[in-house]
């Protein structure tokens, strides 16, 4: 076959190929115009969306879930009940709280127990003393004679006192502010509870004005005794003083022996390391040079001999001096590791001697103090019954005065009002129902408490910290920015695969609309770009490198405008120019039919 037949052969062939291909985009075009037509189904909704200006910002996105916290406002009033027949004495506290609030009955039961313990050593400080005289005694016997009461704590009160509802004036789901009345009280249920409180209050001021009478008789019969007895007690402080500064000086010198001892066992192995080395340096020397003084000898005959020998005598030195030092730190060494152990069981001991030692020693300078100052002890013993009487009478008063108000407050004509602004998520009573520590009146969702935990990696959790600023959308307000604070981040790592840390962010601001379960993204920030004219994303189209809006004009019409673009945070983007704010353009969407 010809050179000519085989070209024209290849030609019908590729002229076949590109056949083919022209065929082949031919049907394609015509899939591609089915599937238009298809489409051209699909209706196109517009929605209206402003220009606006203000912060764009980008960091780190995480999702999560809105969660809101409940209060709770409780109905925990308390009574104590005052007689004038007993000789004991407790007390109470009153209030009318939320469960956000604390009680300070157990704190105050502690006070109690302080002053029934001082009391008790104060009494048995007074038994060393020989002799008491008749005034003393009479101060005693002035004592026992001042009016008893006692005290009682009613967690509630008896059926004919309780507060019961007459009108339930709110519902579940309603929105109300604090001081909005809840609850109206039947008058008479009022009337009695509140007559309860008054006779406490004024059973309590009775026995606390007897109380101070008493304590004003004795103070007078022992101050005069004080007078007659006061004395020194100097020797005993600075007895006091030395003691404990020796005390202390044995804890430091004990310290600083164990911390030698530590730090030479930490540092001295590096040292013995190190002289070995030189050692073996100085000993791999010496060798060499006693090579060479032998082959110089052999050479040389005796010319050198004298300097080659200084030389070696100068590295055996050496070694000699290096091998000794080697050996010192060793033996330091070993001493310290096995001295280490009595070194810190003395340190233990030396600050266990001047815990107990001070204790001890302050004992001692109370006790010698009060042998040396007869007058003060005595003193102290003869009024601290009679002020212990008049500190317990009036704690009661003083709790007696503050139930009577609460009670006043909560019970102000005759309604229970509302402690927070906000949504009622529950109402505990209905009409006819009395009240009681264990049902709670009203459920308020939180307005403080609006947060969203969110899992960051352990990455990105180092570049976040608390009271740190964030934006966040909600996929119920796709285009609305809301702002919260980062109020902790857990030290403890969640998932098994990639690390993480929950977040908690509380949103801040008005949070009205936002409802418990909403999805949302939180952007902790990591650039920002301030006070720009800005649009949502989804009202841009582009045209190669241009783009371009749809902006609405005053009178209804629309025009496609070219603008320049500029930062975007993902959801809204920096318009440099073609748009003001105040602006309205169109995003449109395809909806299928």
């Amino acid at each position: 076959m010809s050179l000519i037949s085989k070209i024209k052969g290849k030609k019908k062939i590729t002229i076949g190929i590109v056949c083919l291909l022209i065929l082949s985009i031919v049907a394609g075009f015509g899939y591609y115009q089915v599937q238009k037509g298809k489409k051209s189904d699909a209706k196109v909704v517009t929605k209206e969306t402003e220009v606006k200006s203000g912060n764009l910002t980008v960091g780190i996105t995480e999702s999560g879930n809105v969660a809101i916290d409940t209060l709770t406002q409780s109905y925990s009033l308390s009574r104590t009940s005052v007689s004038s027949t007993s000789t004991s004495s407790s007390g109470s506290t009153s209030s009318a709280t939320t469960t956000k609030s604390g009680s300070s009955d157990s704190t105050k039961s502690a006070d109690n127990a302080s002053l029934e313990q001082s009391s008790s050593t104060k009494n048995s400080a007074s038994s060393i003393q020989s002799t008491a005289d008749s005034s003393t005694q009479s101060t005693a016997d002035s004592s026992t004679q001042s009016t008893a009461y006692s005290s009682t704590q009613n967690s509630s009160a008896s059926s004919e006192e309780e507060l019961v509802v007459k009108k339930v004036c709110v519902s579940t789901g309603q929105n109300v502010k604090k001081g909005d009345t809840l609850l109206t009280l039947t008058k008479s249920s009022v009337e009695s509870a509140k007559k309860s409180y008054q006779e406490n209050y004024d059973a309590a001021r009775i026995a606390y004005n007897e109380a101070k009478t008493t304590r004003d008789a004795a103070k007078v019969s022992a101050e005069y005794e004080y007078k007659q007895r006061i004395a020194t007690g100097k020797s005993a402080l600075a007895t006091y003083k030395a003691t404990v500064a020796s005390l202390e000086a044995n804890v430091s010198s004990t310290k600083a022996a164990y911390q030698k001892a530590q730090n030479g066992i930490k540092t001295l192995p590096t040292q013995i390391a190190s002289l070995k080395k030189k050692i073996a340096k100085a000993k791999s020397a010496s060798g060499v040079m006693d090579s060479v003084n032998n082959t110089t000898q052999q050479s040389s005959s005796n010319t050198t001999t004298g300097t080659n020998t200084t030389s070696s005598t100068q590295s055996s030195s050496t070694i000699t001096q290096l091998t000794q030092e080697l050996t010192q730190l060793q033996t330091q060494l070993s001493e310290y590791r096995s001295n280490l152990n009595s070194l810190k069981s003395q340190y233990t001991s030396a600050k266990k001697a001047l815990k107990t030692g001070k204790i001890t020693a302050k004992q001692t300078y109370e006790e010698s103090r009060i042998e040396a100052k007869n007058a003060k002890a005595l003193y102290t013993v003869a009024l601290s019954s009679v002020n212990d009487d008049v500190d317990a009478a009036k704690e009661t008063y003083d709790q007696t005065k503050e139930e009577l108000e609460a009670f006043n407050a909560f019970t102000k004509n005759n309604e229970v009002t509302a402690k927070y602004t906000g949504k009622l998520t529950s109402v505990g009573y209905s009409k006819g129902d009395s009240l009681n520590s264990s049902t709670a009146i009203a459920a308020y969702v939180d307005t403080d408490g609006v947060n969203i935990t969110v899992s960051v990696a352990q990455d990105d959790v180092s570049n976040i910290k608390v009271g740190d600023n964030v934006n966040i959308y909600l996929s119920a307000y796709e285009d609305e920015l809301f702002e919260g604070t980062v109020t902790s981040i857990s030290s403890s790592s969640t998932g098994d695969t990639t690390v993480s840390y929950p977040v908690v962010v509380t949103l801040s601001g008005d949070v009205s609309k936002v409802y418990d379960g909403m999805s949302s993204e939180v952007t902790f920030v990591s650039k920002e770009v301030k006070d720009v004219t800005y649009v949502s994303n989804k009202a841009i189209t582009t045209e190669g490198t241009k783009s371009y809006v749809t902006l609405k004009k005053a009178d209804g019409t629309t025009k496609k405008t070219k603008v320049v673009t500029g930062f975007s945070d993902g959801h809204n983007v920096e318009i440099k120019s073609g748009l003001k704010k105040g602006d309205t353009v169109l995003i449109e969407s395809q909806v299928s039919q």
